[in-house]
C-alpha cells in the first residue's frame, strides 16, 4: 500500500510540475506578443468580445502559484510515503520536509543547489528558506484575494526544488 501511495505521490507530482512548466511557457508568451496563446485560444472571445489573452496571462500565473506549490508538497509527500511509510496531512511545506530525515534532507538541499547552479539561478536562498516563503500558497493562493501583489512567486527555483526532491525519491530505498 505505502508503495502504491509512494508512486502516486510521485506521479501526481510530475504531472503538477509538468503543468507548472505549461503554464510559465504560456505567461512568456503573453509577454512576447502572444502567439502560442492566440493559438491556444483560437477564436474564442470574452462575453464582452474581446481575445482574452492578457485574462489567460493573469489565470496562468494566478494559477501556476498553486500548482508549483502543490507539486512541491506532493514531491515531499512521495518521498515521506517512500522513505518511512507515513503519509501526512497537511499543505505545510516546512513541516512535511522537517519529517523527512537529516540524510534525506541532506541528499534533497545538495541536489537543489547543483540545480541552481547548473541552471544559472541567481537565487541565494537554501531551498528550507524558498519553502518557507512558499509554504502557504497553495492554500493562500486558491482564491485571487491578493491580485494586486506580483503573481511571479519564483517558479524556476520552485521547479528545481520538484526536481531535486523527486531525483532524490528516484535514488532512496
Amino acid at each position: 500500500m505505502s508503495e502504491n501511495l509512494a508512486a502516486r505521490r510521485r506521479g501526481e507530482a510530475m504531472a503538477m510540475q509538468w503543468v507548472g512548466f505549461a503554464l510559465q511557457k504560456i505567461i512568456a508568451d503573453t509577454a512576447q506578443g502572444g502567439n502560442l496563446a492566440n493559438m491556444l485560444l483560437g477564436e474564442a472571445r470574452s462575453v464582452g468580445g474581446e481575445k482574452g489573452t492578457s485574462i489567460l496571462k493573469l489565470g496562468c500565473a494566478w494559477t501556476q502559484n498553486v500548482v508549483l506549490a502543490f507539486a512541491v508538497e506532493l514531491s515531499l509527500k512521495a518521498l515521506l510515503v517512500k522513505q518511512d511509510g507515513h503519509h501526512e496531512h497537511t499543505h505545510k511545506l516546512v513541516d512535511l520536509y522537517d519529517k523527512l530525515s537529516e540524510e534525506t534532507q541532506n541528499k534533497i538541499e545538495s541536489e537543489y543547489l547543483k540545480a541552481l547552479e547548473e541552471g544559472g539561478s541567481k537565487s541565494d536562498k537554501s531551498l528550507i528558506q524558498l519553502l518557507a516563503d512558499h509554504q502557504d500558497d497553495f492554500v493562500e493562493w486558491r482564491y485571487l484575494d491578493n491580485a494586486d501583489e506580483n503573481l511571479d512567486s519564483e517558479p524556476n527555483e520552485l521547479q528545481l526544488a520538484i526536481c531535486a526532491i523527486l531525483n532524490v525519491y528516484e535514488v532512496i530505498p
